[in-house]
């Protein structure tokens, strides 16, 4: 059981050391069972979250150096992307963002969605981009030689009891796992409010597992999974905590209960194997998604 408050001084490094040392007592929201509670230490818990707000963002080679000033559309896939600024003088080279609701102009059933996916098992991607001199180049590319490709998640929603509970494992900065891959914690999401919290945060693909995400279904938009590694401070709490877990885990599908164990056991292991650890948000208070802002809705 846990003999640290979580603003004590160095409470986060005394968080990893007791994990390096394999001293923690960590269960997953999928093996609660009848586990009583002073017996757990950290929760891990994941859940899955519409990819309506997930965009991408690549780095995409078209061309040698020289050959054109600016790419003013590039489409991918027929898919028309917000081209970034730089890098895109002179060097053949664009940085283009795909949102996850953006529609193909060749193929209305084809969605940005459909192509993180086919990103996501390096399938080839086709490119046509129109230069500010009005010529056209066009390339091929995948996964396995892109430089660099982001997940930007602008509203990844927290089920809102979840999100109270464990609102101190969610301060700016704090690491996660997002669709397999470790990303930090932004801030909230664009969209977020006090009843339908949400969160912004960041995951490179390359770090991303394709069978840790929810694909497209027929009338089914694709999802994340978010897995959280909740610290349990406070005693008090642990009781709710996992009653709202339990609930959590008995209102999953039988395909959201297989993927979503995948999600829990992995940061189990990176928990166990100290690939994983907690990331101090520096001087209490801590500014958590639920700290209250001027802009917060409600």
């Amino acid at each position: 059981m846990l003999n640290i408050k979580k603003d004590e001084f160095d409470a986060y490094s005394r968080l990893n050391d007791l994990a390096q040392k394999g001293s923690l007592q960590v269960i997953s929201a999928c093996n609660l069972g009848d586990v009583e509670a002073d017996n757990i230490d950290v929760l891990v818990v994941a859940q899955n979250s519409s990819m309506a707000d997930t965009g991408c963002m690549i780095e995409v080679e078209l061309a040698e150096r020289g050959l054109f000033t600016r790419g003013e559309k590039l489409t991918v896939n027929g898919i028309s992307g917000f081209i970034g600024p730089a890098p895109n003088e002179r060097l053949g080279i664009v940085d283009v963002m795909i949102a996850a609701d953006m529609v193909s102009e060749t193929d209305s059933s084809y969605t940005g969605a459909d192509l993180f996916f086919d990103l996501m098992e390096d399938r080839e991607i086709a490119l046509h981009c129109i230069s500010s001199e009005d010529t056209h180049f066009e390339a091929m590319t995948h996964l396995g030689i892109i430089p660099f490709a982001r997940f930007m998640i602008f509203n990844l929603f927290v089920e809102p009891q979840l999100a109270t509970l464990a609102k101190d494992s969610l301060a700016l900065g704090s690491s996660m796992i997002i669709n397999g891959g470790r990303g930090p914690l932004l801030g909230s999401g664009s969209l977020h409010s006090t009843a339908r919290p949400s969160l912004s945060c960041a995951v490179d693909c390359f770090a991303m597992d394709k069978g840790l995400m929810f694909p497209p279904q027929p009338g089914q938009v694709a999802q994340n999974t978010l897995t959280l590694a909740i610290p349990v401070w406070d005693r008090e709490n642990v009781r709710p905590l996992l009653d709202v877990v339990t609930k959590m885990v008995a209102n999953r599908s039988e395909q959201e209960k297989t993927v979503l164990r995948r999600c829990e056991e992995q940061m189990v292991g990176e928990l166990a194997s100290s690939k994983f650890r907690f990331v101090d948000p520096g001087p209490a208070p801590y500014p958590t998604i639920l700290t209250p802002t001027k802009r917060q809705r409600h």
